[in-house]
């Protein structure tokens, strides 16, 4: 009874990984980075633009304040850095 109690319980031979197993998982791995990579890059692009639009909303804000602290008269960046005549703008 011992001995077959004892083949019962016998630890298999184990066996590791094999070198198709490893170059499998590997370009699994590369096909799924392939595929996330374009994602990736839309979405930094998105940020970009909506730190941009930040900015542009930024650079308004300050101009309307400037123009409600200087008798509503806007910024002007003309060639000759003067205002208009007559003009409010």
């Amino acid at each position: 009874m011992g001995s077959t109690r004892s083949l019962l319980y016998a630890h298999p031979a184990r066996r590791g990984f094999t070198l198709l197993k490893l170059l499998v998982v590997i370009s699994v791995i590369a096909m799924l980075l392939s595929i996330l990579l374009p994602a990736l890059s839309a979405a930094n692009a998105a940020g970009r633009a909506a730190v941009c639009g930040a900015n542009l909303n930024q650079l308004a804000q300050g101009a309307i304040a400037y123009s409600e602290q200087n008798d509503s008269y806007m910024l002007w960046f003309g060639a000759s850095q003067r205002r208009p005549e007559g003009s409010q703008w």
